[in-house]
């Protein structure tokens, strides 16, 4: 009988290590699929951002390039507008003269 418990258990216990070692086998399975998984994510995710950052590289080269651009517009606008002003300016003082000289304005007076 004694035989019989040993060989009894002797059979349990390769059968549990059999057990064992397919569900081994089965998470090992499982886990390189996750890591797949994981590793197209990470490969995927890195691919986006290589795409941003190629993005805002060109952004920044672009507004690099426009920023002289309106600098001088931006200029060329504080002249006109300095002349404008100027021109304004010209014609109060005409028009205070008149009006100081003459009570009244002719067409006689504005030429």
């Amino acid at each position: 009988m004694v035989k019989e418990d040993i060989f009894l258990y002797v059979e349990t216990t390769k059968q549990a290590r059999e057990d064992v070692n397919l569900k081994l086998e089965e998470l090992r399975v499982d886990m390189a699929k996750e890591v797949d998984a994981i590793s197209h994510d990470f490969s995927t995710l890195h691919t986006k951002v290589d795409i941003i950052a190629a993005v805002m590289t060109n952004v920044v080269k672009w507004y690099q390039s426009l920023l002289p651009k309106v600098n001088k517009i931006a200029e060329l606008n504080t002249q006109s507008f300095s002349k404008v002003e100027d021109s304004l300016i010209n014609h109060k003082d005409l028009v205070l003269k008149i009006g100081s000289s003459s009570s009244q304005i002719t067409p006689h007076s504005l030429s």
